[in-house]
């Protein structure tokens, strides 16, 4: 059993018209997060995945999630592509969408990655940002010069 559910992408404001209005578009998501899980599974193995809890429950869960989000974008293309009307016109430029789309898509698989990532990592520890910069300006009529 996945850690996503269906109603997680619908949430996401993933909607059966963006893809031809399939008749369940419950089950056609479903059909993606098993999808999903079995990656999940895959990346941090079963026994990991079926012992999460806490974070890294979570983390696993939005894993699963940006993994779907990343073929729901692609298959978004897919039927941009197909449907020769848009195509055909100009004026809504298309293409544009689809590049987006794909766009979409590669983001949400990094995303699907760093999750699994955090996982691997400890998963019960909130995600850390390695270093610190810190600088400053000087600003005048008089500019610095260098010795």
């Amino acid at each position: 059993m996945g850690k996503a559910a269906a109603q997680d992408l619908i949430d996401a404001g993933f909607r059966a018209e963006q893809y031809g209005t399939p008749a369940d578009f419950s089950a056609y998501v479903t059909a993606i997060l098993v999808d999903a899980s079995t990656w999940a599974s895959a990346a941090v193995g079963t026994t990991t995945y079926a012992n999460a809890a806490g974070l890294s429950l979570l983390n696993l869960k939005r894993a699963e999630i940006a993994f779907a989000k990343a073929e729901l974008w692609r298959r978004r293309a897919a039927f941009i592509d197909a449907n020769a009307e848009s195509a055909l016109e100009t004026a809504n430029l298309a293409y544009l969408n689809r590049r987006e789309y794909l766009a979409q898509a590669t983001a949400a698989d990094d995303e699907a990655q760093r999750y699994i990532d955090l996982v691997l990592s400890g998963g019960d520890a909130l995600a850390t940002v390695g270093g610190i910069a810190m600088g400053y300006a000087e600003t005048g009529p008089f500019p610095v010069t260098p010795q």
